[in-house]
C-alpha cells in the first residue's frame, strides 16, 4: 500500500520498489506493484495527488526506477537496459541504453543520472547524450580500497550535489559535485 498521512493513498500495490512525484501536478509514479496485471503488462502505476489511478506507463521490459523532471517528463529505467522518456500524458518520447539500478533527475537542469550495474554513475542530458561519468578508476573518484558499487542516486537541485548509494566495501553514500567531482 501507498500511504498519505494516516489514510490509504492507493491500495492493491505490493512490492513497490521505487516512487517519484511530479512536483508541479502532484502525480505519483510507482514502480513494480506485484499484481498479476503488472507482471503481465510490466507497467508503472500512476496516481493523481488524491490517489485516483491514472493510465499507467507502458512499453518497457519491467521497470527498475522512475524519476520526473521539472517539465513533467517521466524517465523509466527498465530491465532491458534502457532509459525511456515519456511525456506527462504517458506517450514515449525517446530512449537510450543504460543498464542500471538507480535513476535521478536534476530539477534545475534536467540532467539524468544513472547508477550503473558495472560500477559507474553516468550523467546524461534530457535527450540521452552522455555528459559525464565516474567510476572507481576515475581521477575524480576518492581513493579507497573498496570497490565502487552504486545502487541508487539522488540529486540536490539547489547545489548540484549528486549522492550515490554505494554498497561496495563499506556501504557508504558518496557525494559528488555538479561535475561528478569528489566533494
Amino acid at each position: 500500500n501507498v500511504y498519505k498521512g494516516v489514510s490509504v493513498f492507493a491500495s492493491g500495490l505490493t512490492g513497490a520498489t521505487d516512487v517519484a512525484v511530479d512536483q508541479a501536478t502532484g502525480d505519483v509514479y510507482v514502480v513494480r506493484g506485484e499484481s498479476k496485471e503488472a507482471a503481465a503488462r510490466k507497467l508503472v502505476y500512476r496516481f493523481n495527488s488524491s490517489g485516483t489511478e491514472l493510465p499507467p506507463l507502458e512499453g518497457f521490459e519491467g521497470a527498475q526506477a522512475v524519476a520526473v523532471d521539472s517539465s513533467g517528463d517521466v524517465y523509466v529505467l527498465d530491465n532491458s537496459g534502457n532509459v525511456k522518456k515519456f511525456n506527462a500524458a504517458g506517450q514515449p518520447l525517446l530512449q537510450w541504453p543504460a543498464s542500471g539500478f538507480g535513476l535521478a533527475v536534476d530539477q534545475s537542469n534536467g540532467h539524468v543520472y544513472v547508477a550503473f550495474v558495472e560500477g559507474v554513475v553516468k550523467e546524461f542530458s534530457s535527450a540521452g547524450t552522455l555528459l559525464s561519468e565516474i567510476n572507481e578508476h576515475s581521477p575524480k573518484y576518492p581513493t579507497r580500497a573498496a570497490q565502487f558499487a552504486p545502487v541508487s542516486v539522488a540529486v540536490d537541485s539547489a547545489t548540484g550535489d549528486v549522492y550515490v548509494g554505494d554498497v561496495g566495501g563499506n556501504d557508504v553514500v558518496d557525494v559528488f559535485g555538479p561535475d561528478l567531482a569528489v566533494e
